[in-house]
């Protein structure tokens, strides 16, 4: 699910961890909201710093990483800054599992959820001991979908999302 929306039920305010700035260049430390305003949160931008918002009845961002969460290389992916999780920057969690919004909370709140999700990462654990996964040196660029961003390789964009990779048997 690439987004999560709402109305207001009431005129309220989302509070932020960190202070944006508008396009009248005010700086805001709350967005807002009236009575029946849409309210929508992309996935693929949370953990990012909103630096636009808000018109009449929508609310619209324009959002860049945010740097005190995932620290400098914010456009890199790096797997080891999952490992030092309480190294983060960032010392607020939001969410079930791992500070990740792409996970509502509603039903994975449940055990079974996390049965099932320790069952996937022990899948993730054998594949990653019996098999080497490498680039395969196509040309990937993000290819976007309505509100969400998609992986395309270039030249082959009519073929829809693929991330090609490359996978060898270890050898012990």
């Amino acid at each position: 699910m690439p987004t999560f929306s709402w109305y207001t039920a009431e005129d309220d305010t989302i509070p932020l961890s960190e202070p944006i700035w508008t396009r009248t260049r005010e700086m805001w430390n709350e967005i807002p909201m009236e009575k029946g305003q849409m309210v929508m949160i992309l996935a693929y931008t949370y953990n990012w710093y909103i630096t636009a918002i808000v018109s009449y009845k929508y609310a619209y961002a324009y959002c860049c990483r945010l740097m005190t969460i995932w620290g400098d290389n914010v456009d890199n992916w790096v797997p080891e800054q999952f490992l030092n999780m309480p190294k983060c920057k960032g010392s607020f969690s939001v969410g079930l599992h791992a500070n990740l919004l792409n996970f509502s909370n509603r039903v994975h709140g449940c055990i079974r959820w996390k049965y099932g999700l320790l069952e996937v990462h022990t899948i993730l654990v054998k594949l990653l001991q019996s098999f080497e996964f490498l680039e395969s040196g196509t040309d990937l660029f993000n290819g976007i979908i309505l509100v969400s961003l998609i992986p395309l390789v270039k030249g082959r964009e009519h073929k829809g999302m693929q991330v090609p990779i490359l996978v060898k048997a270890l050898t012990s």
